[in-house]
């Protein structure tokens, strides 16, 4: 028998109202699936909790090929997104830069990134910083913008 998790779950589309928290069988992966334990996600309007991990794998690890011991820089670090994207770029042994408000440094870095800019303070494009890949999560750094902060070779 499998152990069990607490998970938020629905049953029908709604409010919040609709979400319950509920003991729920823990997955198993499969040899070719991997298992991630997210500690914390956000909920937006147009992006469900799950878009989060959706939108974020495919494209570090499949667009990006994202490999350890990179620099990632993680753009809106704080988002439903954004907070996957952390997540999975430390699984994948990158050094992770998250960039996101005061309010939510203590999360980003709860996530496990190994710095964290406060973009009302500083612009992660001007620090003199470079990195293997820059991933906006929010589409609001267009590649004129972030191209002081690429590495030769690059992924936006």
């Amino acid at each position: 028998m499998n152990a069990t998790m607490k998970a938020i779950v629905y049953t029908n589309y709604g409010s919040p109202e609709v979400l319950q928290l509920k003991d729920v069988e823990k997955p198993v992966a499969a040899d070719n699936e991997i298992l991630i334990k997210v500690y914390a996600t956000t909920v937006e309007a147009a992006v469900s909790i799950h878009p989060g991990a959706f939108t974020a794998l495919p494209n570090l690890r499949d667009a990006a090929n994202i490999q350890r011991g990179q620099k990632v820089l993680i753009n809106g670090a704080s988002g439903s997104i954004g907070t996957s994207a952390v997540q999975l770029a430390k699984y994948f042994g990158a050094e992770v830069t998250g960039v996101c408000s005061a309010a939510n440094i203590d999360l980003v870095k709860a996530l496990g990134a190994d710095k964290v800019i406060d973009y009302q303070k500083e612009d992660f494009t001007k620090t003199g910083e470079t990195y293997d890949v820059i991933f906006d999560a929010i589409g609001k750094s267009s590649f004129s913008r972030c191209k002081g902060a690429l590495k030769p070779g690059a992924f936006i």
